[in-house]
């Protein structure tokens, strides 16, 4: 919440709250997004997938931070040593 009211308080006039807005929605994004670690039921992992799927399957968060990973199969059997 600090650090959303620090971004409101640098709002200079209207004409520049289009990168403001989109700084403070980008961090109320992340900091609503599930943390490392966490443990999960499988429904609330299931709501995640849906979400997700529904919004494009974005490869980013809003920051630009890599959310999510693709692996064609040869790097799957690489990892899990099925070569």
């Amino acid at each position: 919440l600090e650090d959303i009211i620090e971004d409101l308080s640098e709002w200079n006039s209207v004409d520049s709250l289009d990168k403001p807005i989109r700084s403070v929605l980008a961090s109320m994004a992340c900091q609503g997004a599930v943390q490392a670690g966490r443990r999960m039921e499988q429904p609330e992992m299931k709501h995640v997938v849906d979400e997700w799927l529904r919004e494009g399957s974005p490869m980013t968060c809003p920051h630009g931070r890599r959310i999510s990973l693709r692996f064609g199969s040869e790097e799957l059997h690489r990892i899990f040593r099925r070569l």
